[in-house]
């Protein structure tokens, strides 16, 4: 069953009425407790890479030996610069870290052109950022927008919200070969619309 979908909006969300006649492809992961998505993210990005597909994105990685238990990088998949998107504030708050604006803003300037060449898109968490329009949402809609397949992970928290931008996700199992199916399937389907005929 393909997994085309449209992409379904808030009032303020910047999509108009022509990017919501795209058909998207949206895939993720769910939250498994034995397995790290971001490890087997950067092994299906090895494979596509391998097989001559171009990936843009993001995945998430340990911060540096020298960082702060509570720091988080982003790695950008095309020229693997590890940016801090997540830092240690001073603060006896039971979650002691704040998001970098200026981490983030990096991350989407090194991300947003390098979508309309890119075959997949991989997207390191749909998180509670992106439910209020934050964090790495401007990637999800600009990918989703530009019709590329893309590939993220979210929690049960989050399902709800993530469901409501892509109704017909097509959840994955958490083990490679299912992933490549659906991004097989993805590409096929995008090659048999008729804007992708000669």
């Amino acid at each position: 069953m393909a997994c085309a979908i449209a992409i379904l909006y808030e009032p303020e969300s910047p999509i108009n009425e022509e990017s919501m006649s795209n058909i998207q492809w949206v895939a993720a992961l769910s939250n498994h407790p034995e397995v790290s998505a971001q490890t087997l993210f950067a092994h299906v990005v090895a494979a596509w890479s391998a097989a001559g597909y171009r990936v843009a994105g993001v995945i998430s990685e340990s911060g540096a030996p020298q960082a702060p238990c509570a720091a988080g990088h982003l790695r950008d998949l095309a020229s693997g610069t590890q940016i801090l998107v997540r830092k240690s504030v001073d603060t006896t708050g039971a979650n002691a870290h704040a998001m970098s604006g200026a981490g983030l803003a990096q991350v989407l300037q090194l991300v947003r052109p390098q979508l309309a060449q890119a075959d997949f898109v991989v997207l390191s968490r749909f998180g509670e950022p992106e439910t209020r329009q934050g964090g790495l949402w401007p990637l999800f809609l600009a990918a989703t927008v530009a019709g590329k397949p893309v590939l993220t992970t979210v929690s049960i928290h989050e399902k709800l919200p993530f469901e409501r931008y892509a109704p017909q996700v097509q959840y994955v199992q958490p083990v490679i070969e299912d992933i490549m199916r659906w991004g097989d399937t993805a590409l096929k389907d995008q090659r048999a619309l008729p804007s992708s005929r000669g």
